[in-house]
């Protein structure tokens, strides 16, 4: 009896070994308990790994900061004056500091490269307007994330949205940058935010025509970086290139949405790895498209709770908006765009899918259920969705702006 007890005992062991090998011991242990089709096992094994672990404790440690940043952060009696002696102010309302570490960045980076693979390349865009990038918290650094918002981030927007003797108050960017802070209550953020990654590849989405965030105050770090402009915008970024940083990096800023000067160019920044920008989510901003290599950024966009004041992109223009600039005019969000420049190719594109919708929709509408019973089955209820959305839209206006007035 005790022999049959120990070659059972063996045998059990030797099966636990072998298939541990191929699907690993947890696996296994389940398997052999017969529950592994358990709600919680299977929420554990479906459920992201990280290459890094220390990510996803949610501690955000010293050393992942640029050791000046960490630093100021550690002065909690003069915090708000060490940080406005660190960062640099770029303009009306934005500005850059050393953010992030290399090897934060490297490891980020690789943390990233891990979940693709993961994945298997098939992610969901992190926000409407990239098409490439993550939400940061589908890779268990949720927590993290919240401790940037809140070891970083607010007491930035403290020190730097809090301020009334900045220079050239009287100017009209000075006042606009002003007022959109009050109205954002940037000083007080953040309460919430939304943390996501960006890519921006020639291959894929090389860059990201003028907009305004869905933020009141936007935290934006490069990861990585290493990419070649386009002739048009490799002027621009030429014009105010920082020694030792990639060519194919820029972000140009306009005015403050609903002001005057909306749509004016302020100037252009070139990003380097570690390097933040820190700006209002109401100011007008786009990406330079990239011809060759990659670029990889962490985006966080705070944001006040309960706050009335963010805009959608699509908002009036102030009615004695300034002339635009063209380097300013954004052709997803610009009705008046052709007015002053012709559709690039990918807005030429969007305008035709939109305009089959467009035409897809009206045909739908018009169709009854008995003609909806011609279609396919897989079809049909696609269609009918479409014909009660649409009918519903049409009864319930949004009452939005004309596209001649839209941002």
């Amino acid at each position: 009896m005790r022999r049959d007890t120990v070659l059972a005992t063996v045998l059990v062991l030797a099966t636990f070994a072998t298939r541990s090998l191929f699907v690993g011991p947890v696996e296994t242990f389940f398997e052999l308990l017969g529950v592994s089709n358990w709600p919680i096992y299977v929420e554990w094994r479906d459920a992201y790994s990280a290459l890094h672990r220390p990510l996803q404790a949610g501690v955000l440690r010293d050393e992942w900061l640029d050791e000046r940043l960490a630093g100021a952060l550690r002065n909690t009696t003069h915090r708000d004056e060490a940080l406005r002696g660190l960062v640099r102010r770029e303009g009306a309302g934005v500005f850059t500091l050393p953010l992030l570490s290399q090897s934060f960045c490297e490891m980020l980076a690789e943390e990233l490269a891990h979940y693709a693979a993961w994945q298997h390349g098939a992610m969901s865009p992190p926000n409407e307007m990239n098409d490439y990038g993550v939400v940061l918290s589908e890779l268990g650094l949720g927590a993290l994330m919240e401790a940037l918002r809140e070891h970083v981030l607010r007491p930035l927007a403290v020190a730097l949205y809090a301020r009334t003797d900045v220079d050239d108050t009287g100017s009209d960017n000075e006042a606009a940058a002003a007022r959109a802070a009050a109205e954002a209550g940037a000083a007080a953020c953040c309460d919430e935010h939304h943390a996501f990654t960006v890519r921006y590849a020639a291959d894929e989405q090389p860059g990201l025509d003028m907009h305004h965030d869905d933020s009141d105050v936007t935290l934006n770090v490069c990861i990585s970086a290493t990419g070649r402009a386009s002739a048009v915008d490799a002027q621009l970024e030429r014009a105010s290139r920082t020694e030792g940083s990639p060519i194919g990096s820029s972000l140009s800023f306009c005015g403050v949405v609903g002001h005057v000067d909306h749509r004016r160019f302020r100037f252009t920044l070139e990003h380097r790895v570690g390097v933040a920008v820190l700006h209002l989510g109401a100011q007008r901003h786009g990406v330079h498209d990239i011809v060759a290599g990659t670029r990889q950024n962490l985006i966080m966009w705070g944001r006040v709770r309960h706050s009335s004041r963010r805009t959608a992109n699509g908002a009036r223009l102030h009615p004695a908006e300034l002339p635009p600039d063209e380097r300013c005019l954004s052709w997803t969000h610009d009705g008046d765009y052709v007015r002053y420049r012709e559709l690039p190719l990918e807005g030429v594109r969007r305008a035709k899918k939109r305009e089959q919708m467009r035409q897809l929709l009206e045909a739908v509408h018009g169709m009854t259920d008995a003609q909806l019973e011609y279609l396919p089955a897989h079809h049909r209820p696609i269609m009918r969705m479409l014909r009660d959305l649409d009918s519903s839209q049409r009864d319930h206006p949004a009452g939005g702006p004309s596209m001649q007035q839209s941002e």
